[in-house]
C-alpha cells in the first residue's frame, strides 16, 4: 500500500520538509539533467532544490536527444553557460571571473552582474557513474565552461558515496549559488538537513547511530 503523500513537497507525509522551505530568489538559471534512475529515489535532492528555486528547470534524460533543446540553446551562446562539474579544466568561480577579464571576448569581459553575462548553471543528477554516463553520451557538455567547487564538506551522509569530496546535488548547487551571486546556502542546508532528520528518526537507534550528527 502506498504511503500518504504531502500535497506541497510530495514526499510522505512523514517525511515532509515543508516547515523547513525557505524559498531562494536568484538569477543564475539551474538546469538539472536527472538521470532517470534518480526520479523516484527518495533520497534524490533535486525534488528540494525545485521547492527551494525559484529560477529552475529540470530536464530528465541520458541520452543526447533527451537534451535536445538545451543543446541548441548552449550552442547559439555558449558563453552564457557553466557545467558544475570537477575535472582537469573546471575553475572555481573566481578563476573564472579572473579568466573573463583577462580575455579579449567581449561577451565574457563583462561584469558578472550585469543582465546580458547572467549564466545558467547545468548540474547533473545522478551518482557518479550515472553522471560520467551522462557526459559520455553527450560529448557537447565537455565544451561548456567548467565550474568546480573547492574544499566543501557533504552533511548529507545518509547517502553514501565512494568518491572524496562529493556533495550531494542541492549542496553542490548552493554552494555554486552562493560563489556566483552571494545566495545563502543555509535555506539549501536547512532544508536537507530537515530531509535527513526526517530519514533517519524512523532508523533504529542502532542504526541511527552510523550517522553523523547533522
Amino acid at each position: 500500500m502506498s504511503r500518504e503523500l504531502c500535497g506541497h513537497c510530495h514526499y510522505p507525509v512523514i517525511n515532509c520538509v515543508c516547515e523547513d522551505i525557505t524559498p531562494v530568489s536568484h538569477q543564475t538559471k539551474v538546469v538539472v539533467l536527472q538521470h532517470p534512475s534518480e526520479v523516484k529515489n527518495a533520497k534524490s535532492t533535486v525534488r528540494l532544490l525545485s521547492l527551494l528555486c525559484n529560477n529552475i528547470e529540470v530536464v530528465v534524460g541520458e541520452k543526447s536527444q533527451d537534451f535536445a533543446e538545451l543543446q541548441r540553446d548552449v550552442a547559439y551562446k555558449p558563453e552564457q553557460y557553466l557545467i558544475l562539474y570537477p575535472s582537469e579544466k573546471s575553475r572555481n568561480w573566481q578563476q573564472w571571473q579572473a579568466y573573463w577579464q583577462q580575455s579579449s571576448r567581449p561577451l565574457e569581459c563583462e561584469l558578472p552582474n550585469k543582465p546580458t553575462s547572467q549564466k545558467t548553471l547545468i548540474v547533473i543528477d545522478g551518482t557518479w557513474k550515472k553522471a560520467k554516463k551522462i557526459l559520455f553520451l553527450n560529448p557537447w557538455l565537455e565544451n561548456i565552461n567548467a565550474l568546480k567547487i573547492d574544499n566543501k564538506p557533504s552533511e548529507y551522509d545518509i547517502r553514501h558515496t565512494s568518491i572524496s569530496g562529493a556533495l550531494s546535488t542541492i549542496e553542490a548547487t548552493a554552494y555554486a549559488l552562493n560563489a556566483i551571486e552571494n545566495t545563502s546556502t543555509a535555506p539549501f542546508l536547512r532544508a536537507l538537513d530537515s530531509l535527513k532528520s526526517s530519514f533517519t528518526r524512523q532508523m533504529p537507534e542502532h542504526v541511527k547511530s552510523r550517522y553523523k550528527k547533522g
